[in-house]
């Protein structure tokens, strides 16, 4: 019976692409119980997998990995693509280092390209890391000086770039979108762990006592600086900055393509709900940063409390639009 019930099952997904236990009970009479067991027997040996989650839940075919043919670099280019590297492909495949990178030239079909490539990333990701100062975090403010004159922040930091010119996104801004997009606790508490040091570094060098976290657009199921803040656990006081729609109807600032937009955005759905005279040296932690409106917008209401002294701003990522101009200042 176990076997009649395991190939059944195969041959349901074979036919109709996917199934639900449910389309089982109903399709082909099994229990509930004999479902679930044979279900979860199919997915520990590999043949099908589940997707989704709770109440929709399905399993399909488990999906061959793309054989990913080895790349013949130098050693060298080998070791950073290792360190730097990452790709999501369309399909929702993930590597890291030079098996992404092989992924990659699979899918913009330039496998012969490899070496070129290789050496052309490298250089435009090292480019990119003359910005980042021997603490180990990239400094922002003088892009922000460039683009706000009523600056409200004493200092920005990156964590790291969101993408790079020509090959997209890097690798903790391939995982910061997994994170947001499948809401994935254990992927939030892994950029958590990536974080702490230089956050807890940031926090000492500049005797920060307050921590701000910007307050999300769109409502989720799991919010990501929510997990994020949790993860943490940095033990500080905080500050409760909340938004707030006149109109009662989200809008992500990500959706706006003007800059005055997105100010007008954050200036006047951002509110600062509770704040104390203790606290004087604050840092805001945001997730990205694109404009950087939300961050200056947010410094601007801090500093309209007399006795706060400092702002700075932390962000996992952010944009490295401008920071060429930058590099000449």
């Amino acid at each position: 019976m176990k076997t009649n019930t395991k190939s059944q099952i195969i041959d349901y997904i074979e036919k109709n692409g996917k199934l639900r236990p449910a389309d089982l009970m109903r399709s082909l009479g099994f229990s509930q119980v004999a479902i679930q067991k044979q279900l979860k027997r199919l997915c520990e040996e590999e043949i099908i997998q589940k997707t989704g989650k709770p109440p929709l839940v399905f399993y399909v075919l488990r999906s061959v990995p793309e054989p990913i043919e080895p790349l013949f670099l130098d050693p060298k280019c080998v070791q950073y693509l290792d360190q730097h590297y990452g790709y999501v492909s369309p399909d929702g495949t993930t590597r890291s280092g030079v098996e992404g990178f092989a992924l990659w030239l699979s899918k913009i079909k330039q496998k012969d390209q490899a070496v070129f490539l290789a050496n052309e990333y490298i250089k435009i990701r090292q480019t990119a890391e003359q910005f980042r100062s021997k603490q180990g975090w990239i400094e922002g403010i003088h892009k922000f000086k460039t683009t706000f004159p009523d600056l409200s922040l004493d200092q920005v930091y990156y964590q790291d770039f969101y993408s790079l010119p020509k090959f997209g996104r890097s690798k903790i801004g391939h995982e910061l979108l997994l994170a947001k997009q499948a809401q994935n606790k254990a992927l939030i508490e892994n950029m958590a762990v990536q974080s702490k040091d230089m956050i807890l570094k940031i926090i000492k060098q500049n005797k920060i006592n307050t921590i701000a976290w910007t307050p999300h657009s769109i409502p989720r199921k799991v919010q990501f600086l929510k997990e994020f803040r949790r993860r943490l656990n940095l033990g500080m006081g905080e500050i409760e900055i909340v938004k707030a729609y006149a109109g009662g109807i989200p809008i992500a600032q990500k959706s706006l393509s003007k800059l005055e937009e997105r100010i007008d955005n954050a200036r006047n759905t951002i509110f600062i709900k509770s704040i104390n005279p203790a606290q004087t040296k604050i840092l805001i932690i945001d997730d990205a940063v694109g404009s950087g409106a939300t961050l200056n917008e947010i410094g601007h209401k801090l500093r309209a409390y007399p006795f706060v002294k400092l702002v700075i701003g932390f962000v996992l990522v952010g944009s490295y639009k401008g920071f060429e101009v930058i590099k000449e200042v």
